[in-house]
C-alpha cells in the first residue's frame, strides 16, 4: 500500500485499494490470456494435423518447412498478444467511464506499459514454442493438452493465488 501512497497521495484509502485490485486483477487476466491463447493454439494448430494426417498436404506445398511453421507461430502469437490488448484496452475504458480519473490513467503508468507492450509478447512467444515442442513430442493431441496442462497448472495455480491475495 506505501507504494501506492507515494505515488497517489491525493487519493482516499478506498481509491487506492480499487487501484490495488485493479493491479493485480487486470494484470492477472492479461498474463493469462497472453499464456494460455498462443499455447493452446499451436498446440491445436499442430496436433490437430498430425493428428488428422493433413500436415503432409501442408508439406507438398510450394512453401519451405521454415515459413509453414513460422505462419502458425506468428498467426498464435498475435493472437494471443491482440487478445491481451484487447483486454487490458476495454479494462481501461471500462475505468475511465466508472471509475475515478486516477485509477483508469494509473494503468497508462510505466510498469503497465512494460507489462502490456514488453513482458506479454515475450510471454506469448515462450508459451507458443513450448506449444510447439509439445506438439511435435506427442502423437495425440489430447496427450498435448494433458502434457501442457502438468506444465502450466504451477504457474496459473500461483498467479491465481497472487490474484486472491492468499500467497504473500
Amino acid at each position: 500500500l506505501q507504494p501506492y501512497q507515494l505515488l497517489y497521495s491525493a487519493l482516499s484509502q478506498s481509491e487506492l485499494q480499487q487501484i490495488i485490485m485493479f493491479d493485480l486483477r487486470l494484470s492477472l487476466m492479461v498474463l493469462t490470456a497472453a499464456l494460455i491463447s498462443p499455447f493452446l493454439g499451436i498446440l491445436d494448430s499442430i496436433g490437430s494435423e498430425k493428428e488428422g494426417r493433413t500436415i503432409e498436404n501442408l508439406l507438398v506445398l510450394p512453401l519451405s518447412d521454415a515459413e509453414i511453421i513460422s505462419g502458425k507461430i506468428v498467426t498464435c502469437w498475435l493472437a494471443g498478444i491482440l487478445l491481451s490488448w484487447l483486454l487490458w484496452l476495454v479494462y481501461f475504458l471500462f475505468m475511465l467511464l466508472y471509475s475515478t480519473p486516477p485509477a483508469a490513467f494509473h494503468l497508462l503508468s510505466g510498469s503497465w506499459l512494460i507489462l502490456v507492450l514488453l513482458l506479454v509478447p515475450v510471454a506469448g512467444l515462450f508459451m507458443n514454442l513450448l506449444g510447439i515442442i509439445i506438439a511435435v513430442l506427442v502423437q495425440k493431441i489430447q496427450t498435448g493438452y494433458n502434457l501442457g496442462f502438468l506444465l502450466v497448472f504451477p504457474l496459473s495455480l500461483l498467479l491465481t493465488l497472487l490474484g486472491f491475495g492468499l500467497y504473500r
